[in-house]
Order: C-alpha cells, then sequence, then structure tokens
C-alpha cells in the first residue's frame, strides 16, 4: 500500500505500525488509518456512503445537524453504557 500511495503521490506517513493515508475509500485494510480532510458537508457525505458501518461519529466543537455525534474526548473513555454495535458493554460481560 505504501508502494501504491507513493506511485499515485498521496499524501501519507508511517506510525510505528501503523501507515496514515489520505482518502476517503472506504478503509479495508487492517493497520491502515484513512484521514480526510474536508467540513461538515464532507462528514455527511462519508456518514451517508458508509451507513451503519460508521460506528461512531466524533468531534471537537459545534454539532453537525443530522448525525449522532460524540466528543473526541470521549473516544478512549466511553461510557459504560456505549453500545457502538448494539451490542451493551455489561450485556456482552453477562454472557
Amino acid at each position: 500500500q505504501f508502494a501504491f500511495n507513493k506511485a499515485i503521490e498521496r499524501d501519507q506517513a508511517w506510525l510505528d505500525d501503523f501507515l496514515v493515508q489520505e482518502t476517503d475509500d472506504f478503509p479495508d485494510q487492517e493497520f491502515v488509518l484513512n484521514w480526510v480532510v474536508g467540513d461538515h458537508d464532507k462528514v455527511k457525505e462519508l456518514k451517508s456512503r458508509f451507513g451503519n458501518s460508521v460506528q461512531t461519529v466524533y468531534r471537537t466543537g459545534e454539532s453537525i445537524d443530522g448525525i449522532k455525534t460524540e466528543f473526541l474526548s470521549n473516544a478512549q473513555t466511553p461510557d459504560l453504557w456505549w453500545e457502538p454495535d448494539g451490542i451493551g458493554v455489561i450485556d456482552s460481560l453477562l454472557r
């Protein structure tokens, strides 16, 4: 993937074991993080295109009309009742 990105002159960077690349393609490879530069309209477009594959949309500022969002500060410390895939954390632990 790194060689392909280099050949097509796509911005990218290695971060330890992860490749970070600038693209709005659907992420389909392990250890590859896609980043996208855009505004609220771009977020709405991607959420519409990828549908329920997007578990959570994080934000640092104002909310985005029509999209459920969470603060980025909660990304690594989700609430105990967080259900990203429709399965409650407590329910999954009790099984």
